[in-house]
């Protein structure tokens, strides 16, 4: 999973301002154990989940460590960061146990706080996959038991709404870039497309549904990208819902996906302990880099858009960091 920050401000986004704060704030941890998740924020700094804790880190050399934060009870399933109005940095975490908006602040001499501002915990089972738009207005999650969770985060407060679509017929969760329709897999084989009524407005054939990894968008909202257990990397037109391309692209499992601006590249970190630049435009696709470093397998990978898609950072399961600057080339 992947957290991206919109490029622009959204200016009629006050839920972070006038919810009520809530009972964490600037709780620091001497140490952590496992990172899962990343996610660039507008500030140059890069929070990192830790198990049940979030790290701000700043994005300078060395990747100091600014603040920690107990945030759930419970494992983490994803951290994502957005810019509101007036320069306000918000912070949406997912654990197993509850979904929780947070408020960033920076004072002058450069100290961070994170304040909670809305926890929603309207399930009975643990969280297993979620996702979150640009803006930070809606959450969408599935949980063990397969049901489906839609979060509308507005001016008055949380609106949740709970869709049943069958046992295993809902496991993963990406919402598309156009803020108009999710995609979730079944076991029963399907891609499947959800409108924004919860009904299922069309599904595909996907022989591969039963050991996806992870899925991703593009940018563009053209390319939708699966990978599975066994280290295959599948292009997928995300107008048709059908196959572009297949890479083998690991030896081992792909558990972290994320497109460079423009789609015509994609970045895949794996069980292998390695992460791929790849190129998935054309008639062949090919590997245009190989990134080692990581000691043990890479879980997250977050691209800073606003270094044109030239800089990311990488989080593996022994809690290592790493950021690095790479020359893009132009295409033809």
């Amino acid at each position: 999973m992947v957290a991206m920050i919109d490029t622009e401000e959204v200016d009629d986004y006050t839920v972070i301002c006038k919810q009520k704060n809530g009972v964490h704030r600037c709780i620091v941890a001497n140490s952590c154990d496992v990172s899962l998740f990343l996610a660039w924020l507008s500030n140059g700094k890069s929070p990192v989940v830790l198990s049940v804790w979030v790290r701000i880190i700043d994005s300078g050399p060395g990747l100091k460590s600014q603040v920690e934060i107990k945030a759930h009870n419970r494992g983490l399933v994803g951290i994502w960061a957005f810019r509101a109005g007036n320069g306000i940095v918000g912070l949406v975490t997912v654990g197993q146990d509850s979904v929780k908006l947070w408020r960033m602040d920076e004072t002058v001499s450069g100290v961070v706080t994170l304040t909670s501002k809305v926890e929603i915990h309207e399930w009975r089972t643990a969280v297993q996959s979620a996702d979150v738009t640009n803006d930070g207005k809606c959450i969408c999650l599935v949980t063990i038991d397969s049901m489906f969770y839609e979060i509308i985060l507005g001016d008055e407060g949380p609106v949740v709404m709970t869709h049943d679509f069958g046992v295993m017929e809902a496991w993963h969760v990406r919402i598309a870039k156009t803020k108009t329709n999710y995609i979730t897999t079944a076991f029963s084989g399907f891609l499947k497309e959800i409108d924004l009524n919860g009904k299922i407005a069309r599904q595909e054939p996907f022989q591969y549904a039963k050991s996806v990894g992870a899925l991703s968008f593009g940018n563009g909202n053209k390319r939708l990208a699966i990978s599975t257990f066994e280290g295959v990397l599948h292009i997928i037109d995300a107008k048709t819902l059908k196959s572009e391309t297949t890479i083998e692209a690991h030896s081992k499992r792909i558990r972290a996906l994320a497109f460079l601006p423009g789609e015509d590249d994609i970045l895949t970190g794996s069980d292998d302990k390695t992460i791929k630049l790849h190129s998935v435009s054309g008639e062949r696709p090919k590997v245009e880099r190989v990134y080692c470093g990581h000691r043990s397998p890479v879980l997250s990978l977050a691209i800073d858009e606003r270094a044109d898609g030239t800089r990311f950072a990488s989080s593996s399961l022994d809690g290592q960091v790493v950021s690095k600057h790479f020359k893009r080339t132009v295409k033809t």
